[in-house]
């Protein structure tokens, strides 16, 4: 629904989903999507809304989780708060690169999201998944919050110190 435009079908959608529960507990999986959703959409409040049910979860979805938590205090302007989920994520990033490699985009720091890139190419076991988020495929307008991140995406791809690490 969101490739096709459709944002606000795509929000109810993950809206019910989030309500589904999981071995009758809050679905952790659903709540965090739509919390990194209602980011994207520039709904800082609905976003940590969204996550403050959670619980239990894997070491990823703490990484999610602070993502969320990331994201939304930027949009708040909450530095402490922003700063607090960046350590997070900087010191369990083995749990999810990814997400802590966006997170290093969001808020603006691009020689450590290329020095980031760089590490992950070098070790067999993160290769794969670095190649797969460095290619650049169709694309759907970014949601409200998410073109500047989108920007430094392609300035970080730009950069020739990652296009000789990806070579």
């Amino acid at each position: 629904l969101r490739r096709l435009g459709r944002n606000e079908e795509a929000l109810a959608e993950l809206v019910r989903a989030s309500q589904l529960t999981e071995g009758g507990q809050v679905n952790v999986s659903q709540a965090l999507n739509l919390g990194a959703f209602y980011c994207s959409l520039g709904r800082p409040d609905d976003a940590l809304k969204a996550i403050a049910p959670v619980g239990q979860m894997s070491g990823y979805g703490r990484m999610v989780q602070n993502s969320v938590l990331h994201c939304a205090a930027l949009e708040k302007g909450d530095k402490r708060s922003a700063s607090r989920a960046l350590t997070y994520l900087r010191q369990h990033r083995t749990d999810g690169a990814v997400a802590y490699l966006e997170a290093l985009l969001r808020a603006g720091e691009l020689d450590d999201a290329a020095s980031l890139v760089s590490g992950l190419l070098a070790t067999p076991d993160d290769r794969g998944d670095i190649l797969e988020w460095l290619q650049v495929g169709l694309q759907t307008a970014p949601l409200p919050a998410v073109a500047q991140a989108r920007a430094a995406r392609e300035e970080l791809l730009a950069r020739q110190d990652v296009q000789e690490a990806v070579a």
